[in-house]
Formats: C-alpha cells, sequence, structure tokens
C-alpha cells in the first residue's frame, strides 16, 4: 500500500470513527432527556395517584363545574387506579358516618388541592362505590324526594330506575331495577350531583 493511499485509509477511519463518536454523543443526550422526562413524568403520576384525597364539606359552587369524566375501563382494571380507588372509596366511606349524608360524590373530593374528576358515588346505606353510574327512567315521577347540597335545598318528584354501573367493590358491571324509595332518592341524587344536572 502507497503512503498517500495509507494515509487516506487512516484518514478514512479516523473520519468514521470520528462521526461514531458524535452519533454517540447525540444518542446518548437523546437517552438522557427521555430519562429525565420519564422521571419527571413519573413523579407527577405518583404526587396524582398516590397522594390521599381528602373530603371537603359540599359547596354550591361545586354544582357549576363540569359533569364527571366516565372512566374508562381500561383504567378500572389498572394497579395505579386500584391505588387511586382505595382514597377515594375511604374518603367518600368516611364522610357518610361523619357527616350523616345518604350520598357522597367525587364533587367533594380534592387532592393536592385539585378537584377529582372521576364519575364516583357511594351510596351510603349499601356502603357501596359506583363509577359511571346512569340510569333510566322506569314509568312516570311519583315519588317526591327532598335533597341538599351544602346549603341548596330542593324538592323534585322522581320514578323508578334502570340503573347501569361499574361496582367498585365486586369489580365488575352491574344493572339493577331500582325501585325502593331511599334508593330512588339517594342513587338519582348523587347522578345528577355527579352529572352537574343538580340545580335549584
Amino acid at each position: 500500500m502507497s503512503k498517500y493511499l495509507q494515509k487516506s485509509w487512516i484518514q478514512g477511519i479516523h473520519t468514521i470513527d470520528h462521526k461514531r463518536r458524535r452519533c454517540s454523543l447525540k444518542h446518548a443526550i437523546s437517552c438522557t432527556m427521555i430519562i429525565v422526562i420519564g422521571v419527571i413524568f413519573a413523579a407527577t403520576n405518583m404526587v396524582e395517584w398516590n397522594t390521599n384525597i381528602v373530603y371537603v364539606l359540599p359547596e354550591k359552587s361545586d354544582l357549576y363545574r363540569p359533569a364527571a369524566t366516565t372512566i374508562p375501563h381500561t383504567m378500572l382494571h389498572s394497579p395505579e387506579w386500584a391505588e387511586r380507588k382505595t382514597h377515594i372509596v375511604h374518603a367518600l366511606k368516611t364522610a357518610c358516618s361523619t357527616h350523616g349524608f345518604s350520598v357522597t360524590t367525587h364533587k367533594s373530593l380534592r387532592v393536592l388541592n385539585a378537584y377529582v374528576h372521576e364519575s364516583v358515588m357511594y351510596v351510603c346505606s349499601l356502603h357501596r362505590a359506583l363509577a359511571n353510574v346512569k340510569l333510566e327512567p322506569q314509568g312516570a315521577p311519583y315519588l317526591t324526594c327532598r335533597e341538599s347540597y351544602g346549603q341548596a335545598v330542593r324538592e323534585v318528584k322522581r320514578p323508578s330506575y334502570h340503573m347501569k354501573a361499574f361496582d367498585l367493590t365486586s369489580m365488575v358491571y352491574v344493572e339493577e331495577d331500582i325501585t325502593a324509595p331511599e334508593l330512588i332518592c339517594s342513587i338519582a341524587h348523587g347522578v345528577d350531583v355527579v352529572e352537574s344536572n343538580w340545580r335549584i
């Protein structure tokens, strides 16, 4: 091999090696950025999912907040939701016994002073937490229910209902006919609050 060719060959190796170093450096920077973003995302989600959820007394202003967000099926069965569900149900259940409510909802829950947005309610007399509740009226309204939220009170006539919901205890979807007067009032009241349809 001539000196010229040898020099070019060596120069070529140096050039390729230099390019590889630049690619490796870019790759390292990209990996570092991804790791940093991942750590920030994980930390944010840990705060969101694992921080204790607290119950605050109902206020009339809660009624003007947007309707609850339906919880996707995939999330209901995720480990993250299992942790969050525990905090939500505990807060709603405790409010039943502490304040003597018939039904409690997500509208009164806070995490790090932020509102909880998931569609969840707790029927106190049944000791039962339900998510994504939907009611279908069965017949004409006949039962007069006296309902309150915070300082607001109203009377409304309600029919029997067919209920579709996700039971957060058995972790299955359920369909039931609601005919007992106390359950008609409390469950329909809770659904109206969750869906931002409860008005004076």
